[in-house]
């Protein structure tokens, strides 16, 4: 039993007879089987729609797949037993999403009529506990955050808590007396366990070190606002009107001269931030997104945290279209017809109180005026400011509550990425998930931002994708497509840079967190990859021009945004593919010097079985002599190519018998560690034609409809190291002896413009020869 979410406030309120009662009342409404259920993640969620998976470690035998180290035989007939090491989608959800599902489609009639009834008696309980919330706001009378505490049934929020079970014990103490954003900020319990220590000096913030950071704050916002650039004038004209817009909805106080904070949290006892703007989107169109800058003040640095949020994706859509499906089946009734919308939540940072508004303080310019001349001058937030380590964590501890309450007390399906909600839900429950997730939140005192409100729908933009659950129901997989103007907004941006000749860092980033988005929806990794430039771009380049690697990124996404395909993702558990395929891969390279030539030598070798419906597999292997063209367009700087090999091997096989594996779920075993995480990852660092070669089997692989899962194997386990020594004598034999029924199969290595793509050519060829990116019609 956990303790009381008001055991802070003395047993005269955590104990009134209105406040027991209350508890009892509501856990009388829970959704069952949603009580006490909230398990902690130990570990990030896996994505179900990639197309690689797997692991780069080298893991213990008992960690492996198949535990064999040694014998190649023994390794072989054990991974032919195997199942398709994947978790479909709604297999990892948490128990209480399960059993609002369940419940919700056990009442799908009554769904509508159900939760009406919820809200009428929730509306009750909230009612009887005002005298219990009046008491508790009295504890913030006087603190500079008690106005966020207007229209919020504190005691609501506790008494559900408490009839839950819910393991944040504090989060009704820091909602009311807010929470720290500085030093060591308490372990909420809902996150990933992940320990990140303050690395400043506890002196850092001494009144001695803030007076001197003061100084150098004002100077800083003075220089940024002599700035003769156009950009930058735009900028800082635009801080100022958002911190002005602030200011009117009280989101922040001020402005402030430098002695009204002396006197308002004591003198030089404060530590103010920088607040910067980056302008978004594309010229025409561009809004100003203002961050104070918490980690130049070394507010961040001096914040200790014992845990980190993971968030949602698209997935999540999947993983409630599949709890849906496995219901209704099991109820004996069909699917029924889903419906998706979403809310997104009101300034939400700005609404979580701060026990700490010293550390909020940031420093702006206002402009001249005819009264005034321009001058730095500063605000505070009573809230979260963007750009705080702890913001985050505090922030995500208020909808991650929400989420819980909702799917206890509604039945409803529904999670939140930050301040946005995604609500799946049964298309015969019309408005009322959305309506009753609106009616929480207003006894939260946090609304929702109605310009952002999408209503249910057989599909709806979200997580800067379009999501369709409008063929759950008859063809049981969900389509995921990206909206056209992110594509277009990137391919603007990048050719603005290349006109300009001239990518700096923070526009890099810009375009390769947009780039994040955009891809998450392809199938598989499709052009993570190509996007290697920008990673160079943003951690290690010192010259900003457009250099040639960057061109053909440039020209790769030209040709490849305008056709990304859609992602389509089965949710449908009763359709069986039957046993993987069963790949092994190998390379082997030398290298010789004589006469101050050097002299090159690389094999590769792939080993197959192709399950048969009836009887044993069909086994096939070969064998490819590189040439010198092949080798000599490889890194020349790398004293062995043993890595580049190894992934060309690895991307061989796949071109050599594409009409195998189309469609095909591929257990696949490499004994190379680096090109077994290249392949994983979908890039490989600082090594240009690594990164080539693997975009291009992530290329094939989305237009064959390929589900790859890569583990590494010990070389002495590895069938396929026979074949890349096919050369050696002996090997050939000793494989035949282990394999007697292996054939030789198919050979194809495609041209190097394939094979080592650089441009928009590769993609022209590649589609060409293995068919367009919808040529199948089987769902991953």
């Amino acid at each position: 039993m956990l303790p009381s979410q008001l055991e802070f406030t003395g047993s005269h309120i955590s104990s009134s007879p209105a406040y027991s009662d209350a508890v009892r009342a509501l856990r009388a409404l829970l959704v069952p089987g949603t009580a006490a259920s909230y398990v902690r993640p130990s570990s990030r969620t896996p994505r179900s729609s990639s197309t690689s998976a797997g692991t780069p470690l080298v893991l213990a035998p008992e960690l492996r797949l198949v535990p064999e180290s040694e014998d190649k035989a023994a390794h072989h007939a054990l991974a032919l037993k195997l199942p398709f090491p994947w978790v479909p989608p709604g297999a990892s959800s948490p128990t209480d999403l399960r059993a609002a599902v369940s419940f919700a489609v056990r009442q799908q009639s009554e769904i509508e009529s159900w939760r009406a009834a919820q809200c009428a008696s929730v509306n009750q309980i909230a009612h009887s506990l005002e005298p219990v919330n009046a008491c508790l706001v009295q504890l913030a009378r006087g603190l500079k955050h008690e106005h966020l505490l207007r229209g919020c049934n504190v005691a609501f929020i506790a008494a559900w808590c408490d009839a839950h079970q819910w393991p944040d014990v504090e989060f009704t103490q820091r909602f009311l007396l807010g929470f720290p954003v500085v030093g060591d900020i308490p372990d909420s319990h809902l996150f990933r366990p992940c320990y990140r220590p303050a690395v400043a000096h506890p002196d850092t913030f001494s009144p001695d070190r803030n007076k001197k950071w003061t100084d150098n704050v004002l100077r800083r916002v003075a220089g940024l606002a002599s700035s003769r650039s156009a950009q930058d004038e735009e900028i800082v004209k635009g801080i100022w009107e958002r911190t002005r817009a602030e200011a009117c909805k009280r989101y922040v106080r001020g402005p402030y001269k430098r002695s009204q904070l002396d006197s308002l949290f004591g003198k030089n006892k404060y530590r103010a931030m920088v607040r910067f703007g980056v302008l978004q989107g594309a010229p025409g169109s561009r809004k100003l997104r203002a961050i104070d800058n918490a980690r130049s003040s070394g507010s961040n640095d001096m914040t200790t945290t014992h845990e980190t949020i993971s968030c949602i994706t698209f997935e999540f859509a999947a993983d409630v279209s599949a709890l849906v499906s496995a219901c209704a089946s099991d109820a004996g009734l069909p699917c029924p017809p889903m419906a998706i919308g979403f809310d997104d939540l009101t300034a939400a940072y700005r609404f979580v109180p701060c026990s700490q508004p010293e550390y909020t303080v940031f420093c702006v310019w206002r402009p001249a005026s005819h009264s005034a001349p321009g001058a730095p001058v500063f605000y505070y937030v009573p809230g979260h400011n963007f750009g705080m380590t702890a913001a985050v964590l505090n922030f995500n501890r208020f909808p991650k509550l929400m989420v819980a309450m909702a799917r206890s007390l509604l039945a409803l399906a529904v999670d939140q990425y930050f301040d946005d909600y995604m609500v799946v839900d049964l298309r015969r429950a019309g408005s009322s998930g959305q309506d009753g997730l609106s009616f929480l939140h207003s006894l939260a005192g946090r609304p929702f931002d109605a310009d952002k409100h999408q209503s249910m729908s057989p599909q709806g933009i979200g997580l800067g994708v379009r999501i369709d659950v409008s063929a759950v129901h008859d063809d049981g997989v969900l389509i995921i497509s990206t909206k056209w103007h992110r594509c277009l907004s990137v391919l603007v941006m990048l050719r603005e840079a290349a006109r300009a000749n001239f990518l700096p860092p923070g526009t890099a980033s810009t375009v390769h967190g947009k780039l994040g988005f955009i891809l998450s929806a392809a199938y598989g990794r499709v052009g993570k990859a190509a996007a290697q430039p920008l990673v160079q771009r943003m951690w290690h380049d010192t010259d900003y021009a457009f250099t040639p690697q960057l061109r053909h990124m440039l020209e790769f996404f030209e040709a490849l945004l305008p056709e990304l395909p859609a992602l389509t993702i089965r949710v449908d558990s009763s359709q069986d593919d039957g046993p993987p395929v069963v790949v092994y891969t190998d390379a082997s390279f030398r290298a010789t010097t004589a006469d101050g030539t050097r002299q090159s030598v690389a094999e590769l070798g792939y080993h197959c079985a192709v399950p048969r419906p009836n009887g044993p597999p069909d086994l096939f292997h070969q064998s490819l002599r590189l040439g010198p063209e092949t080798l000599s367009a490889l890194s020349s700087t790398s004293a062995t190519l043993i890595m580049q090999c190894e992934i060309a091997a690895a991307t061989w096989v796949y071109y050599s018998a594409p009409h195998i594996f189309k469609s095909r779920r591929v257990i696949h075993f490499i004994d190379n560690t680096g090109a077994l995480s290249a392949l994983l990852h979908g890039y490989a660092a600082r090594k240009l034609d690594c990164a080539r070669m693997v975009n291009s089997f992530h290329l094939l692989a989305a237009s064959l409809r390929l589900r790859v899962y890569f583990e590494w194997v010990p070389s002495l386990a590895n069938v396929a190291d026979l074949p890349s020594r096919a050369s050696e004598p002996g090997a050939m034999h000793a494989y035949r002896r282990l394999f007697p029924d292996s054939v030789s199969g198919p050979l194809f290595l495609p041209p190097l413009d394939a094979w080592l793509p650089g441009g928009a050519s590769s993609l022209r060829s590649v589609m060409s020869e293995y068919g367009s990116w919808v040529a199948s019609s089987r769902p991953c």
